[in-house]
């Protein structure tokens, strides 16, 4: 029962992701489209990162702790390069381009202490009977995980944050096939 709390947990986590998703040092700013571009494309590499991470709980058999530590590591990783891939992006050559930046700034720093929570989660583990409540909580971060990020790209792709950058989105090539992939 809680193995499958878990898988459809995770599964509807990284759904819910992957439909709203619509450091080092950083280059100069980017064309608007090539900056959407970016965005979507390190977007869509993340997503298919996390929903592999997920699909090997669709055997229950394979849930443990080391499983989930493994995963979680691996999770980390997608993650880690993620935001150094949205940093590396700097902002976008808009009026609102350092408005975008800051709403990609704070997502990564969301990002980080999301998947920092779950790995102390899964540290924090004592035995097979700690994997229910384990789970639980794990699943309360993705989807307050998966909320911030769609929130944030609905931002960057509304028009909140002007004109030039909702059209960007909707000629970013890598963003049409973000579309495609979570219809």
């Amino acid at each position: 029962m809680h193995r499958a709390l878990l898988a459809v947990l995770l599964s509807g986590a990284l759904a819910v992701l992957a439909a709203g998703c619509g450091g080092g040092d950083e280059r100069e700013a980017s064309s608007a489209v090539d900056w959407a571009d970016g965005v979507c494309a390190a977007t869509a590499e993340w997503t298919d990162a996390l929903k592999a991470i997920g699909e090997r709980f669709t055997d229950l058999s394979n849930l443990s702790r080391n499983s989930l530590e493994e995963a979680t590591s691996d999770a980390r990783q997608a993650t880690e390069d993620f935001i150094a891939t949205l940093r590396e992006l700097g902002a976008p050559e808009t009026d609102s381009g350092q408005e975008a930046k800051r709403a990609l700034d704070s997502l990564a720093s969301e990002l980080e202490t999301g998947v920092a929570e779950i790995q102390e989660t899964v540290e924090g583990i004592e035995g097979i009977t700690g994997i229910p409540s384990a789970i639980a909580s794990i699943g309360g971060t993705l989807t307050t995980l998966s909320q911030e990020a769609s929130s944030t790209l609905q931002t960057l792709t509304s028009g909140d944050l002007g004109d030039e950058l909702e059209t960007a989105f909707t000629q970013a090539p890598a963003c049409d096939e973000l579309t495609a992939a979570s219809s």
